[in-house]
């Protein structure tokens, strides 16, 4: 081992996240992405599975919202990979880690509206947390050399934390407040995304 293995080590393992407009040419998507694409698929089927033995208007409400609950999950970690990510040992560690939190997710999420919401609601809150600190980590890289995205990512940053505890109380609720609750976050998340925190006011409003 060379004097040189440790600072190389360290650089490919503790690189920060990929900063704002800091483009990778010719970026592909990784065989490591398509099977943390993959994993959604299999959560999505769980619920699926619990649509096609509840096929009622109540149970395609009821799919609807965890469905909108993986989907934003989902845009969150993608969002991250494809903006921040790099091809290095500290980004591959985050998805195996994150993929490892979702097959316990899809353990509960075919019963996420019954027995198993509450199983559900904590997974998906931890799920949740490592996504808060990922992008927690791209503000505090923002506040030091890109401040001009302040706004837009500590607003992402907030709405990812009040989502944590929403979710983590919702956990104390019984089912039907408890979707009900998780349907108001879903709705919540698509109105931010299409209308992003921190993003200048549109001249209709």
């Amino acid at each position: 081992m060379t004097s040189e293995t440790p600072g190389r080590f360290k650089r490919w393992f503790w690189r920060p996240p990929r900063a704002h407009g800091e483009i990778i040419a010719d970026r592909q998507v990784s065989v490591l992405e398509l099977f943390y694409d993959l994993v959604y698929v299999a959560v999505i089927g769980q619920a699926a599975n619990h649509l096609a033995e509840h096929v009622s208007v109540r149970g395609l409400a009821e799919f609807a919202v965890v469905f909108a609950l993986i989907w934003i999950a989902w845009i969150n970690g993608s969002l991250y990979l494809e903006l921040h990510g790099r091809e290095d040992g500290r980004t591959r560690s985050i998805v195996f880690v994150q993929m490892g939190i979702l097959v316990l997710l899809a353990v509960f999420t075919a019963e996420a509206t019954d027995g198993s919401g509450r199983g559900f609601a904590v997974v998906y809150a931890t799920y949740q947390v490592l996504q808060t600190a990922l992008w927690y980590s791209v503000l505090r890289q923002d506040r030091r050399d890109h401040r001009e995205f302040l706004g837009l990512t500590g607003g992402y940053v907030v709405g990812m934390g009040v989502s944590v505890v929403v979710v983590l109380a919702s956990a104390l609720l019984p089912a039907t407040p408890r979707l009900v609750v998780w349907a108001g976050l879903g709705v919540a998340w698509i109105v931010g995304i299409v209308w992003p925190p921190g993003a200048p006011t549109p001249a209709w409003a």
